[in-house]
């Protein structure tokens, strides 16, 4: 499941292997070179480190081995002993894929100007490992686990749960980034109104790429620009995609549109709380930011909050900025290569690659090029159901909980909504 040790360089093939974006491997130029100078800081889902490559300084994140359970869309259908199952979730959820996946996104579409830049992954080879290890005092418990876990002896490690083919534990994953300063307001940095209306535009064109649940904070912006996306939910993605799978019932599909606007709507209630907290902590007169994603403080756009209709009401529109569905990520080829699929799912992916063409923001006659990108909102209009009051209640008070309340189980080689909030999807 995780990338087991390259015997040769021809092993570094673009990661993940699911249908989609992909980022290729750091060219060395050789052999792997190292040298660790600073460890900068860590997050729940990696270490970052300051390191010279090639003379070159940069950023290098180095991720934790994050449980299993605690990858998105875990739950109770999925089970350890049938790894195609596992392997599914974590070519799209674990972090480093979910990374992986946005800059491979920014790079197939020529838009990297919007995050910081990144020059490919590095799996760490045994003897830069054992340096990294030594040289910042590290045992195996460093990275087990995410950030609040890590050092903690459990049962189990979970880099030794799926070891590679000769039952090795599989190499460090890591990705190279371009070093850069972040804001810290402790140092005395300053946002500026401006650079705060910047990110929220970079926020509506990464969605109009396909990129969600960026899971925005402010520490995580460095030179101006977006670093981090751990979190990322890039299409296609089997939470947004139902066309993935030929099998979903009308029920499953209805729960991964709200799935996915909901995500969609996070990204902007988690800037409004970036910006909340920022105040709140920083907000002296000469640098307290004065906006929010929506209007009127509320954690959507409505349309109409009700429409009466032969003297009943009828549902309740929810509005957002972008609905990423609309990009079309097989104009970008990722179909007919994507060899991890089954048959069967090749088959039918190819079938919808035509249509899914005809709606691509790219420019013809190139797949790395696209038609100005801009951040005018194209507009997502939901229609809420029968059950969903509670939930949109949330959404436009800011008091939306966790993103995630789908739970899923791997069956004849795809993916299936099977609960909904603890509520069975017929």
């Amino acid at each position: 499941m995780y990338p087991d040790w390259p015997e040769c360089a021809a092993d570094l093939g673009p990661l993940p292997q699911c249908p989609g974006p992909k980022l290729g491997p750091f060219d060395f130029q050789g052999p792997q070179k190292i040298e660790f100078l600073e460890m900068l800081g860590e997050g729940l889902h990696a270490i970052v480190f300051k390191v010279r490559i090639l003379g070159q300084i940069y950023a290098l994140k180095v991720f934790r081995w994050i449980y299993d359970y605690n990858w998105l869309g875990f739950g109770e259908f999925i089970d350890r002993k049938k790894p195609e199952g596992v392997s599914a979730l974590y070519n799209y959820m674990e972090p480093f894929n979910a990374e992986c996946r946005a800059f491979g996104r920014l790079q197939e579409a020529g838009c990297e100007e919007l995050a910081v830049r990144c020059f490919g992954y590095v799996l760490l080879d045994e003897d830069h490992e054992r340096a990294m290890m030594t040289q910042f005092d590290f045992d195996k418990w460093s990275f087990n686990g995410d950030v609040d876990e890590a050092g903690y002896i459990e049962e189990e490690e979970q880099r030794l749960l799926y070891p590679g083919k000769n039952g090795k534990p599989p190499p460090f994953r890591c990705i190279v980034k371009a070093l850069g300063r972040n804001i810290d307001g402790d140092r005395g940095d300053v946002v500026r109104q401006g650079l705060a209306r910047q990110l929220l535009r970079s926020i509506i064109k990464l969605q109009k790429l396909g990129i969600i649940e960026i899971d925005f904070a402010i520490r995580q912006v460095i030179d101006g620009k977006l670093g981090d996306f751990s979190t990322a939910i890039t299409l296609p993605h089997f939470i947004t995609n139902p066309e993935l799978n030929p099998h979903l019932s009308p029920a499953m599909i209805q729960a991964m549109e709200k799935q996915t606007f909901t995500h969609c709507i996070n990204d902007y209630l988690a800037f409004n709380t970036a910006i909340r907290e920022w105040n709140l902590d920083y907000g002296r007169d000469r640098c307290r930011l004065s906006i929010e994603a929506f209007p009127a403080g509320r954690g959507c756009l409505r349309k109409a909050r009700y429409n009466l209709r032969g003297g009943r009401a009828a549902e309740r529109t929810l509005c957002t900025f972008v609905d990423p569905r609309r990009y079309g990520w097989t104009a970008n080829r990722v179909i007919g290569g994507a060899n991890a699929l089954p048959a069967s799912q090749r088959r039918h992916a190819g079938r919808i690659s035509k249509v899914a063409a005809r709606q691509s923001v790219c420019s013809k006659g190139s797949k790395n090029r696209l038609r100005k990108l801009t951040a005018r909102p194209d507009m997502w209009h939901y229609q809420c159901k029968e059950g969903d009051e509670e939930w949109a209640d949330s959404v436009e008070s800011e008091t939306l909980g966790h993103p995630h309340f789908l739970e899923w189980d791997y069956k004849g080689g795809y993916l299936f909504p099977m609960k909904d909030d603890g509520r069975d999807i017929e």
